[in-house]
């Protein structure tokens, strides 16, 4: 009898042993399956992709909004049941969670798990997402992965000028506003004289005031049909490039002939404010990288106040029988009348339309974007 007991026992561990390994090696094989997928010839990895692949997104209620879909790579074929995972791993919102769906973050029949999440920094995500076969929350080595870049801006409101192009910050804070403008080309000749502006500085959005620091550049094309041509640096016909500052729009520009720019260069411009004084810089960045001199100067005001803040491409003589320059598109970089946002402010983008009945588009001003730096770009248009 003892005997017979331990026979049929060994033989009932055995029988389990080999169910158990049956069960393991099923899940093996299921693992496999979702780390590799299958097809003739051999084991095939999968292949897990992001969309899109770049995308951008306003903070205070946008969303960043990726699309997982998981396939086999040598058929091509969507793999559902697969769980993913997904996280911020570098950029201004790391670690941040977001939500899955469907809430399971395993793919749906369409091989599809979509993944987002709300942001409050501004700057670019890199977002990744991966077949976390192992469950462990982390990609590892030899699990399908991708990434996707998703770019948070400070949300805007539309507005429209008959002279302006480009962005104005309403109740900013007392810091200065700084850009870095690339100089447009002008036309070689031109009938009558055109002109742009482009600068940035404070209280510009408030009608008749007399505290409107600026600095800033001319792209002008000058024909000898405008007494204007004399007050201001370079040659009395053709294109004529000059930086300049102001304070009282009752006086006018005031011309700095000392630093020359050229279509290409990079105009560094920035207004310090303070209640006591208001300090106007700028210097100039050639295409080879090197800086020439810089222009300064502090002037003393009396309790100043700021009430917005700009970074603008203007018609200067809007309204006026003097068209508009033809400049094709001009870049700022590095605006902090975008970068200066906070709660209570409000950032307009502002489009330019000619004055009139006629409300015909002349400049436009695009989204911001965040490629290295807060930039932009207003486009002219029908010049």
């Amino acid at each position: 009898m003892t005997q017979h007991r331990n026979t049929l026992l060994q033989a009932s561990k055995v029988a389990t042993a080999v169910v158990l390994l049956v069960a393991f090696v099923a899940a093996i094989a299921l693992d496999v399956h979702l780390i590799h997928g299958s097809g003739t010839g051999g084991i095939t990895p999968l292949s897990l992709s992001l969309s899109p692949a770049t995308q951008t997104a306003s903070i205070g209620g946008g969303q960043g909004l990726v699309v997982a879909t998981l396939r086999d790579a040598a058929t091509s074929a969507l793999v559902p049941g697969a769980r993913l995972s997904f996280a911020v791993e570098t950029g201004p919102n790391t670690g941040i969670s977001g939500t899955c769906f469907p809430s399971t973050c395993t793919t749906d029949s369409n091989g599809q798990v979509d993944w987002g999440y709300q942001a409050s920094n501004i700057g670019t995500d890199t977002v990744e997402g991966w077949v976390d076969s192992n469950g462990n929350g982390l990609p590892d080595g030899d699990e399908p992965q991708a990434t996707a870049g998703v770019s948070w801006v400070y949300p805007t409101t539309s507005a429209e000028s008959g002279s302006w192009a480009g962005y104005v910050l309403t109740n900013p804070p007392l810091r200065s506003v700084t850009a870095l403008i690339t100089v447009p080309t002008v036309p070689s000749g031109c009938a009558t004289s055109r002109y742009s502006s482009f600068w940035v500085g404070f209280n510009g959005w408030i009608h008749d005031t007399n505290f409107l620091p600026q600095i800033g550049f001319n792209a002008d094309c000058r024909a000898s049909d405008v007494a204007r041509n004399t007050t201001a640096c370079g040659p009395q016909t053709g294109p004529a490039y000059y930086l300049w500052w102001e304070l009282n729009p009752h006086t006018g520009l005031n011309s700095i002939c000392s630093l020359q720019v050229r279509p290409g260069d990079r105009v560094f411009v920035n207004v310090q404010p303070s209640a006591s004084q208001v300090i106007l810089t700028a210097f100039v960045m050639r295409p080879d990288g090197s800086i020439g001199p810089t222009w300064s100067q502090t002037f003393p005001v009396r309790n100043a106040s700021y009430s917005s803040m700009e970074c603008i491409a203007e018609d200067p003589l809007s309204g006026r029988p003097v068209p508009f320059t033809s400049f094709g598109s001009v870049q700022f970089d590095g605006c902090s009348a975008i970068r200066d946002f906070r709660a209570g402010s409000t950032l307009l983008r502002v489009d330019m339309f000619m004055p009139g009945r006629q409300h015909v588009l002349e400049a436009t001003t695009s989204p911001i974007t965040m490629s290295g730096a807060v930039s932009f770009t207003v486009a002219r248009v029908d010049g």
